[in-house]
């Protein structure tokens, strides 16, 4: 019985991975052209993951996709910041 609550908890984890990816490549990058560029790769490994079958990882770079795409430019942190 246990090892069926385990196979139905993976099969609904397995599930649940790899979505993040549609919304990093829709997410528009804001800002300087180092956040943009840094959003750029990490949809790119974010693919390279996902093509993988690494749902997780692919989810993992995508959410860092859409860090940077909904944060000001560097300049603007550096110079708020102080």
């Amino acid at each position: 019985m246990k090892i069926l609550i385990v196979l139905a908890a993976a099969a609904l984890t397995v599930g649940c991975a790899g979505p993040q990816l549609p919304v990093a490549e829709k997410a528009a990058p804001k800002g300087d052209a180092f956040s943009k560029a840094l959003h750029a790769e990490y949809v790119d490994l974010s693919r390279a993951e996902y093509a993988e079958g690494d749902y997780v990882d692919s989810d993992h770079f995508a959410n860092r996709a859409i860090q940077p795409a909904a944060l000001r430019s560097s300049s603007e942190r550096v110079s708020g910041s102080t």
